[in-house]
């Protein structure tokens, strides 16, 4: 099925912006194939605006339960918002009529893809890092495919028949940003990801100023800039959350780049050929971002500095070792065949398939 034309299709997910810019990508995708598209899940207008309005379609906010690997009395409320989250995706579902959802994962997901299935609406989901989210192992079973960036080590024989890999969808614009060598200003983006990171704005705030001839390109995060606007500066720029387009400007001038080890996040910093400095989330689920950044390490793409280990002489004399114009070059292109330029189009294909 090439053509989308009228087709329905609910994306699901949210809750960070590693589980919101795929469907980003998937959704512009199907667009220009002529289809409807509607984000559901957990959005959080404010705190996700800047991503979500670029795809310019209406955004439906499901409340959604997030069940924590350790003991939380939140933990006890959940399933009840995981209930309401079902009723109230059942109840939008049945008024937008879709013909397939699209989930990347996540607890925002999750009522979702039970209200899918309980529906007869298929459902493939799409999975983005070394080891398989709480939301998406609960969803195997109701999934048609399994869409991955890689073979997991270990999968349920059950399913296999369902994976699929494809990759990580991302904008094909980062891919654009390639460049054979440094820039003139030796330049350094800093990023925390969607949600910012304060052990990174911490240290890069005592860092500055050992990295004198350094332009720093510091995103704070959501409602942070304030704190750091005093040292702003010619050569210290300071965002809080930037928009999916003003990112990739950011991005382009960079020559190296300082971020948490999310896989989306790093996929795109990847396909841009930007070598970069990893800090994994040490409290991530089932250590996935650790996993993640050993993975691009052993490929030569990244240096890999432990939460324990981030200090500013650490990290000063990482910088500097990549900025040594060989091993910028060697870092760089091993960021290439890291991730799959064509996975938005393998997932379209997967989704074709599935509607048929």
């Amino acid at each position: 099925m090439k053509n989308f034309l009228g087709k329905r299709i609910v994306l699901a997910g949210g809750g960070s912006g590693g589980h919101i810019t795929p469907l980003l990508a998937v959704g512009h995708a199907l667009k220009q194939r002529g289809s409807k598209v509607v984000l559901m899940g957990s959005f959080g207008r404010g705190r996700f605006g800047l991503l979500t309005e670029e795809l310019g379609d209406p955004i439906i906010d499901i409340p959604a339960g997030k069940f924590r690997r350790y003991f939380s009395w939140q933990n006890l409320l959940s399933p009840i918002s995981v209930f309401w989250g079902i009723v109230a995706a059942g109840r939008e579902l049945r008024r937008w009529k879709p013909d397939l959802v699209f989930a990347k994962g996540g607890y925002a997901s999750f009522p979702v893809i039970v209200a899918a299935h309980r529906l007869g609406i298929p459902v493939v989901i799409h999975e983005s890092d070394a080891h398989m989210g709480l939301a998406n192992r609960w969803s195997l079973r109701l999934a048609k495919r399994v869409c991955v960036n890689f073979l997991p080590a270990t999968f349920p024989v059950a399913y296999q028949s369902k994976l699929v890999v494809t990759g990580i969808p991302i904008n094909e614009d980062f891919y654009k940003l390639r460049c054979q060598e440094q820039q003139a200003k030796r330049t350094i983006l800093v990023t925390g990801g969607s949600q910012g990171c304060e052990s990174i704005n911490q240290v890069i705030w005592a860092t500055q100023p050992f990295l004198a001839g350094y332009t720093i390109l510091h995103i704070v995060g959501p409602g942070q800039r304030n704190r750091f606007a005093e040292k702003a500066s010619a050569a210290y720029e300071v965002y809080d959350l930037v928009a999916p387009a003003k990112f990739r400007e950011l991005l382009d001038r960079a020559d190296v780049v300082i971020s948490r080890g999310g896989a989306t996040s790093y996929a795109e910093i990847a396909a841009a050929g930007r070598p970069a400095i990893i800090v994994p989330l040490s409290h991530a689920a089932n250590n996935h971002q650790l996993d993640n950044a050993w993975a691009w390490e052993a490929a030569g793409a990244i240096r890999l500095l432990l939460q324990s280990e981030l200090t500013s002489e650490k990290l000063v004399q990482a910088v500097e070792e990549i900025f040594e114009p060989k091993t910028w070059a060697n870092m760089a292109a091993a960021t290439a065949g890291l991730f799959e330029p064509r996975a938005t189009e393998k997932i379209i294909e997967v989704i074709s398939e599935v509607m048929q």
